[in-house]
């Protein structure tokens, strides 16, 4: 008979460290000099770079940590810095609506919607002649269904 096998022992919970609470400045490159500091009874919060004196305010709140107010500062940054896009000859996609149905979508470059008119090319003209119901200008006949 053999030895029953014994139950391994339970492996070793990885420690979680703590969030960091000091930063590398976006602007000045220093790491180490950007504070932030969150006001929980006013609801705001304040980075701040002790060095080049660069700061960003942002409404927090009861679960917002500092990691998440610099990463709030990165993409308001990045969002400042991205070059404006022009309206001259083109149609802007950017809608402020935000109860747009189907038919209010912008139309894709990769990937156009077609139209009911611009089916055309999906009917092979040498099949035109076997199935009359697969040309998509005529109308089904009555009782197709029943």
């Amino acid at each position: 008979m053999g030895k029953r096998k014994a139950a391994k022992k339970p492996g070793k919970k990885a420690k979680l460290r703590p969030l960091d609470k000091v930063f590398r400045c976006l602007f000045c490159q220093h790491a180490g000099v950007v504070h932030c500091k969150l006001d929980r009874q006013e609801m705001v919060s304040r980075i701040e770079c002790s060095r080049c004196a660069q700061w960003f305010e942002t409404k927090i709140d009861h679960l917002t940590e500092p990691i998440d107010v610099y990463s709030l500062w990165i993409d308001a940054t990045e969002l400042a810095n991205r070059p404006q896009q022009s309206n001259t000859g083109s149609t802007s996609t950017q809608r402020t609506n935000t109860n747009m149905g189907d038919d209010d979508l912008p139309e894709s470059p990769r990937n156009p919607r077609r139209r009911p008119s611009d089916r055309s090319d999906l009917v092979s003209t040498a099949n035109k002649d076997l199935d009359p119901l697969d040309d998509p200008d005529e109308e089904l006949p009555d009782g197709i269904f029943s």
